[in-house]
């Protein structure tokens, strides 16, 4: 029993299958040349097909044949006629060959011929051969395809060129007419090929380009309205050549002469946009110090060099970043924003991507997001990215995609909308901030949020405060007997007996008042402290001690008219030692 879907399906393949039929008979192959270019990690396939319209109405589409082998490694394909680009269209495949549909831009008229090319590049489709190999021994790789083009049409001539490069060839398969020439294998030409043909073939040879293949990019891009667009990329990088078996000798690795041969990646250059700098270059320890940065006119190129060689089988990770300003990437008209960048940058030359994942970090309260890239990508849902001073978070923009070349390297296009007011927004927020913080510490520091008074302490204020009286006094009264020392030196110099009594006067007069305040002081300080009192009496006893010892100090060294004579030094240093004994039992009470 057939339902009504599966008939629907039926009907839809068995049309399909007699417009191919009847479009085969309408086209012919009168000349094909075909390149295979294996001299790196990757084939990269150049076909030009000579097509003749033999039908009596005009062609304006041709349908092209992949190998089911080379379609499970297909990375890229495109077409062109005369430099002008000719759109492909992914079909239904048919056995043994994945189908492409070629919409020519031009219709070509019954019995006229046009020459279609088409590019096609196949990742890791070079098999090592051996798998395995020790640090001085050469790789060695297998390619294999089809000695004939693969076409849904019949072919009058063909030739395929299979370039291997400057490397050892260590055999290939033989389907007569073929030969070597230097670092070629030619294949052909041959004549009257029917549609369909498929015999397959292997080359050989040594191959010494690095095979390493970044397994996965995470590549963020981060806009900010204030000028910037930061991006950074999270890189994994294996190498897939032959396998390394046996130990690694470092001694041996410095002393081998191979150079480039080396079956070993040492360091390989990235190529950044011209704009690009405050670039970093770091992986799990840190800074990778090694690297360097060269600033061409049109571009910058870092040279990455890992912290070790890459053999087989090894693989490291790194994190790449740089700024560039948002003018040459961001455009503008009013509140709705167009970006316009890579999705992908160079990595290294000759790259194969596994998997690239690419985030754009949009403003917040960015809107209606519109996505336009220029080959086909998974678009997974938008996430939330929260930030400094964020409320709600920042959409993100999830793009997703394998089995990446340097043909990928193209602008995407993101349109939002965004208000021009939000810029202001986070200012506005962090000066807010700090304003109530302001306001939240004036009122802590002026509230008082004990429950209970603590008597004790309470004390212990007031006797600190009228301690600090004392210590105010006893300077003060330091001050005096500095001033009495000074008149005397003084009227040594000059006998103005006047002017000493004067002085003295006046330090009687200050003293006396001192004493009034000190004596009022004390009696507080015993009152709350009565463990002070001695102290205290201790510190007028010294006070008084000097008081009285000044007038015979005046007698004797009045006698004399030397300055700085012994009885000044005497007396200096009896000041200096009661007053500093004075200070210390301050800091004591």
């Amino acid at each position: 029993v057939m339902f009504p879907n599966s008939r629907m399906k039926f009907l839809f393949f068995t049309l399909g299958l007699l417009a191919t039929l009847a479009l085969s008979q309408d086209v012919k192959i009168t000349d094909a040349e075909r390149t295979v270019d294996v001299t790196s990690q990757i084939a990269k396939i150049n076909v030009a097909l000579t097509v003749q319209n033999s039908g009596k109405s005009a062609l304006s589409e041709v349908l092209f044949y992949v190998t089911s082998d080379e379609a499970a490694h297909l990375a890229h394909i495109s077409s062109s006629i005369k430099k002008q680009t000719v759109k492909v269209q992914a079909q239904a495949a048919v056995q043994g060959f994945a189908v492409y549909k070629l919409v020519l831009p031009k219709k070509v008229e019954a019995g006229a011929s046009e020459t279609v090319n088409v590019e096609y590049v196949l990742v890791q489709s070079l098999v090592p051969f051996p798998e395995q190999i020790t640090q001085d021994e050469t790789q060695y790789v297998v390619y294999t395809g089809n000695a004939h083009i693969s076409s849904p049409y019949s072919v009058d001539k063909q030739k395929t060129t299979v370039v291997f490069g400057s490397g050892k060839l260590q055999s290939f398969t033989n389907v007569a007419p073929s030969k070597q020439l230097g670092e070629k294998v030619v294949y052909g030409p041959y004549s009257n090929t029917a549609a369909k043909t498929f015999t397959e073939i292997r080359v050989h040879y040594e191959n010494v380009s690095p095979f390493i293949v970044a397994t996965t990019v995470e590549r963020l891009i981060e806009i900010s309205h204030w000028g910037n667009i930061a991006i950074e990329e999270k890189i994994q990088i294996v190498h897939k050549g032959a396998k390394l078996t046996g130990s690694f000798s470092r001694l041996d690795y410095q002393m081998d002469r191979r150079g480039k041969k080396q079956p070993c990646v040492k360091e390989f250059k990235t190529i950044l946009p011209a704009s690009a700098r405050d670039i970093y270059y770091r992986d799990v320890i840190g800074n990778i110090s090694s690297s360097g940065v060269k600033v061409r006119a049109e571009s910058v190129e870092v040279e990455v060099k890992p912290r070790f060689p890459l053999f087989g089988g090894w693989k490291t990770n790194y994190v790449m970043g740089y700024n560039v300003p948002s003018y040459e990437y961001l455009y503008a008209d009013g509140d709705k924003f167009v970006l316009n960048m890579r999705l992908l940058d160079h990595i290294y030359d000759g790259m194969v991507v596994e998997k690239l994942t690419t985030k754009i970090v949009l403003p917040e309260k960015a809107s209606d997001v519109k996505l336009s890239t220029p080959y086909e990508v998974n678009r997974r849902p938008d996430e939330k990215l929260a930030t400094y001073l964020d409320t709600e978070g920042r959409k993100v923009v999830v793009i997703e995609k394998t089995s990446l070349v340097d043909a990928h390297i193209k602008p995407f296009t993101l349109q939002y909308q965004w208000s021009r007011i939000n810029i202001w927004r986070e200012p506005l927020m962090a000066s807010a901030f700090f304003f109530c913080l302001f306001l939240a510490v004036i009122a802590y520091v002026r509230c008082d949020f004990e429950i209970t008074k603590d008597s004790a302490s309470e004390a212990l204020l007031g006797v600190q405060a009228k301690v600090e009286e004392v210590e105010k006094i006893v300077g003060q009264r330091i001050a005096l007997h500095n001033k009495f020392i000074d008149a005397v030196s003084a009227f040594k110099g000059d006998k103005e007996e006047e002017t000493l009594k004067s002085v003295r006067s006046n330090i009687e007069a200050e003293r006396s008042e001192l004493k009034k305040k000190m004596t009022g002081v004390m009696g507080q300080i015993k009152t709350m402290l009565p463990t002070a009192s001695d102290k205290l009496n201790e510190i007028e006893h010294l006070e008084a001690g000097l008081v009285s010892s000044e007038a015979a100090y005046l007698e004797k060294t009045s006698k004399s008219t030397t300055k700085n004579s012994s009885e000044d030094r005497q007396w200096t240093a009896r000041v200096n030692g009661d007053t500093t004994k004075m200070k210390e039992i301050i800091n004591s009470i």
